[in-house]
């Protein structure tokens, strides 16, 4: 499993996996253990070799800039729809029906 690491944010800093579909945290208090990328509301790149991610739950996450993981963000958004409204309607369908469920391929 591909490896990124978190250095600032809602989550524990440190090295976590990712998939083609997720991100996996060692587990800590309340917080998720996985995010699915098609909950991520937004990514840049930032100055400095860093990657910013927002969640559609108002988590942040500031991590390690990391070519294979920017490929994976960008390509498992890729299918989703432009509008972000669209697409923050169809995450809080998902939570109402009991979160986010993804099978990898």
């Amino acid at each position: 499993m591909a490896k990124f690491k978190v250095l600032a944010g809602d989550f524990p800093k440190g090295n976590a996996d990712f998939n083609d579909v997720c991100m996996i945290f060692q587990r800590s208090g309340r917080l998720p253990s996985k995010v699915y990328f098609i909950d991520v509301e937004s990514y840049s790149v930032q100055d400095g070799g860093v990657i910013e991610l927002q969640l559609f739950n108002g988590l942040r996450l500031l991590i390690e800039r990391n070519d294979a993981f920017l490929k994976t963000i960008k390509t498992a958004l890729f299918d989703q729809p432009q509008d972000i409204e669209l697409r923050r309607q169809q995450w809080q369908q998902r939570q109402a029906n009991g979160g986010t469920k993804v099978s990898s391929h």
